[in-house]
C-alpha cells in the first residue's frame, strides 16, 4: 500500500529536518515549509494526506489558519497540530478545524510514527467517504436530469402500444406480446421515478414500504425474466421454499433488484469471456440462471455470513446464481462501486450492482457475492429482514424447474 504524502510546516529548521528524516526513512513522501506562504503554494500544487503544522510560526503566523484553508481546499487531508506551548483554547480551535490530534514538543520518534500511522488510516477512510459522497451526488444529479427525457420516450412507446392494442382484429398471440411490452414500459416508467430516490434521505423512501411476498412476486416476474433470457438460449430455474415470510419494502425495488441481477447473469453467460469453453465441455456446459428463496434465523446468519450484522432474528434469503464466466477475486470488492464495470464502456454503465446494493441496504439488508475460478459461475445472495408487525396469510405457488 502506498504511504501517505505528508506536509510539514514549522519555522524551526531542526524540527523540519528531524520529521523529514524520520518519516522518509519509513517510506512516507515528505515536503517541508517554514511558513504559511510557501505551504499554501505547495497545497495548490500537490495533494497531501497529512499536514503536520506548528501552532505558532514566525511573524505572528497561526498554524490553525492553514487548517481552516485545508478544510476547503483538501478536505480529506488530516492535520496533526504541534506546539511547544499548548493550551486548551488552541487545542479546541484546532479540533474544530478537523485536526486529528495535538502533540507537544519535544517530539518523540515512537509517538510521531504511531500518530502518523493512525492519522494516515483516518485520511484513507475520509478520502473514500468523500469519493463515495461525490459519486452519490453525481448519481442523484444524473437520474434527476434523465428522468424527464426517458419519461417522454416511454410515453411515446406506450402510446403506440395502446394504438396497436386497440385494434380489434389483432391476433391473440400478438395481443399477449404487446400487453407484456406495455407492462414492461409501465414498470420502466415507475423504475425511473423510484431511482430519483438514490441519494435522497432514507426516511423519505421508507414511507413507501409495503409487505411483499417474495415468492409470489418472483413468480409474477417469471414471464418477464424468461422473455429476457430466452433469446440468449438461457434456461431459468426457480426454486422457492414454501412458507417464506413477507418482507417490508417497495415492491418496485424488489423487481429492480432481481432484474439487475438476472440481466448481469445473462451477460456473464452470453458474453465473450464465457466462450473459452471448447470441445465436449461446450456441449455439456449449461446456460442456466437459478433463483432460490429460503428463510434463515440469526444463528444461521452468523454462521454462514460472519460479516453481516443482523438487525432482526429472521431473514429471507434470495440467491441468484449463474453458470457464467465468474468474477475474479481481485475485483470482487469493487463490483458494487458506482461506475465500475467489466463490460466495457459500450455495454455497461457500472450502475446496476451499485443501485442494487443501495436499495437492499435501504431496507436493512445486505448482498454478498460468491464466485470462484473463471467459468465457475457467480452467486449473489440477498438477505432481507422478515416483516414482523403482523402476520398476513399468502398463498405461495411453489415453482420448480
Amino acid at each position: 500500500m502506498k504511504k501517505a504524502n505528508i506536509l510539514v510546516v514549522d519555522d524551526e529548521e531542526s524540527i523540519r529536518f528531524v520529521l523529514n528524516t524520520i518519516l522518509s526513512n519509513e517510506g512516507y513522501s515528505v515536503r517541508t515549509s517554514q511558513n504559511l506562504v510557501k505551504a499554501r503554494e505547495m497545497i495548490s500544487e500537490s495533494e497531501f494526506d497529512i499536514a503536520i503544522v506548528d501552532r505558532i510560526l514566525r511573524d505572528g503566523e497561526d498554524g490553525i489558519d492553514l487548517l481552516a484553508e485545508l478544510q476547503t481546499v483538501q478536505p480529506f487531508c488530516q492535520a496533526i497540530m504541534i506546539s511547544a506551548y499548548p493550551s486548551y483554547e488552541s487545542a479546541v480551535r484546532a479540533m474544530n478545524y478537523n485536526a486529528a490530534t495535538y502533540l507537544t514538543k519535544p517530539l518523540e520518534k515512537d509517538i510521531i510514527l504511531e500518530t502518523v500511522q493512525r492519522t494516515s488510516a483516518r485520511a484513507r477512510m475520509v478520502r473514500q467517504q468523500l469519493i463515495q459522497k461525490n459519486r452519490m451526488e453525481t448519481v442523484a444529479a444524473l437520474t434527476s436530469g434523465m428522468v424527464h427525457d426517458f419519461g417522454n420516450i416511454l410515453q411515446i412507446i406506450m402510446t403506440n402500444l395502446e394504438l396497436f392494442l386497440s385494434d380489434k382484429h389483432l391476433p391473440a398471440f400478438n395481443t399477449d406480446k404487446l400487453n407484456r411490452a406495455f407492462d414492461a414500459a409501465l414498470r420502466g416508467e415507475a423504475m425511473i421515478r423510484r431511482n430519483l430516490g438514490i441519494g435522497r434521505c432514507k426516511e423519505q423512501e421508507n414511507d413507501k414500504k409495503t409487505t411483499v411476498n417474495v415468492n409470489h412476486e418472483i413468480g409474477r416476474l417469471e414471464p418477464i425474466l424468461r422473455d429476457i433470457l430466452t433469446p440468449k438460449d438461457i434456461q431459468l430455474k426457480i426454486s422457492l421454499t414454501h412458507g417464506v415470510k413477507p418482507v417490508a419494502m417497495d415492491l418496485g425495488h424488489l423487481e429492480q433488484i432481481l432484474l439487475n441481477l438476472c440481466i448481469n447473469a445473462r451477460d456473464a453467460i452470453s458474453g465473450e469471456k464465457n466462450r473459452y469453453v471448447t470441445g465436449s465441455d461446450l456441449k455439456t456446459k449449461r446456460k442456466l440462471i437459478k433463483i432460490e428463496t429460503t428463510s434463515l434465523q440469526a444463528d444461521e446468519l452468523c454462521r454462514d455470513y460472519p460479516k453481516f450484522n443482523p438487525v432482526s432474528t429472521d431473514y429471507v434469503r434470495i440467491q441468484v446464481s449463474d453458470t457464467g464466466c465468474g468474477i475474479p477475486r481481485d475485483i470482487q470488492p469493487r463490483v458494487f462501486e458506482p461506475f465500475f464495470t467489466t463490460k466495457g464502456k459500450k455495454n455497461g454503465s457500472g450502475m446496476g450492482l451499485f443501485m442494487t446494493q443501495t436499495l437492499i441496504k435501504r431496507y436493512e439488508g445486505d448482498i454478498f457475492i460468491s464466485s470462484g475460478e473463471q467459468g465457475s459461475g457467480t452467486t449473489f445472495t440477498i438477505l432481507l429482514p422478515e416483516w414482523k408487525e403482523k402476520q398476513i396469510q399468502f398463498t405461495d405457488k411453489l415453482y420448480s424447474e
